[in-house]
């Protein structure tokens, strides 16, 4: 990694796994992108990739391939060759076990060189690419501002590109979890149909990308919606379960599983209106309470001899 850096070597639409780089830092970057074409009045394409199983389909020597022309020295060349070679996969089902077979391809998933050999193996998908390309590790966006039918075919040729890409490189997309989503505010965008593999590709008004719910027209209220639905079924599991309990593990519990729900890439969706803020907020407020309330011996006594 400190070779991938000092050289410059990793592409800057790459988010994952690197310092000072986060989910939340692609989807800031992404989501500025496409909300000032929106300020614009400006139509932007958008087509979410899906790859199939793709850290299992990673082609060893094509891998090793990679690397080299990325001047990996060869000591460590041979290292990462000797990490990866020899390794044989079998199910084992009620203590019988298949026989082994060779494991050709994938990076060791758990490992902590697995992820950067990833990053080596995807960063070149974009550069035959003219229109814009976002990367988070095998998640992966290409969008174009479309301002007439010309840009529709260039976008079509670039996921022809990086369909190109899959193929040669030992991996595929999946054309039916692929989509296309048009954020536009416009009455009557450009309509284009695109396809991937000889399939159209679906056509959606809202997509889960990197954990945000982002709308055709970059709206949060969905979004927020769910946060808050997902944060109120949490905070009624830790009334059931945790009321007895004391202040601190209720903030404990609070803070590692209620919270980061609810405050998840907030830079990038935080609303300005007041009844989404209230939404949120009112969990927040319910949470408060249920952390600051203790069981009081009295109220115990009282339940135990009225019955109130």
């Amino acid at each position: 990694m400190e070779h991938f850096q000092n050289n410059n070597i990793l592409t800057a639409k790459q988010h994952a796994f690197r310092k000072y780089h986060s989910c939340e830092t692609q989807l800031v970057s992404v989501i500025n992108e496409w909300a000032s074409s929106l300020d614009q009045r400006k139509q932007v394409d958008v087509f979410i990739l899906d790859f199939e199983e793709a850290f299992d389909t990673v082609l060893h020597e094509l891998l090793k391939s990679k690397l080299y022309t990325m001047s990996v020295s060869h000591q460590v060349l041979c290292w990462v060759d000797a990490f990866l070679s020899d390794r044989e996969q079998s199910v084992v089902v009620n203590g019988s076990r298949s026989n082994p077979s060779k494991v050709t391809s994938g990076v060791p998933q758990g490992s902590v060189l697995g992820p950067i050999l990833f990053l080596a193996y995807i960063n070149d998908i974009g550069n035959a690419v003219f229109s814009g390309v976002r990367l988070f590790a095998d998640d992966c966006v290409c969008y174009r501002v479309i301002d007439d039918v010309s840009d529709g075919h260039q976008l079509q040729e670039d996921i022809n590109i990086l369909g190109q890409w899959a193929k040669d490189w030992g991996m595929s997309f999946q054309p039916v979890k692929c989509n296309i989503m048009t954020i536009t505010r416009k009455r009557k965008p450009v309509n284009f149909n695109y396809m991937l593999n000889g399939v159209y590709l679906a056509k959606v008004d809202c997509v889960k990308y990197l954990g945000i719910h982002i709308t055709s027209d970059l709206n949060w209220g969905k979004h927020i919606q769910n946060v808050c639905n997902k944060g109120n079924r949490i905070l009624g599991v830790l009334r059931r379960n945790l009321s007895p309990c004391s202040k601190d593990a209720k903030l404990a519990a609070y803070k590692g599983l209620l919270l980061p729900v609810l405050e998840y890439a907030s830079s990038v969706w935080d609303p300005h209106q007041a009844f989404l803020q209230h939404n949120r907020e009112n969990i927040q407020r319910r949470a408060a309470r249920f952390i600051a309330s203790v069981i009081q011996e009295s109220l115990a006594l009282s339940h135990l001899f009225y019955g109130t």
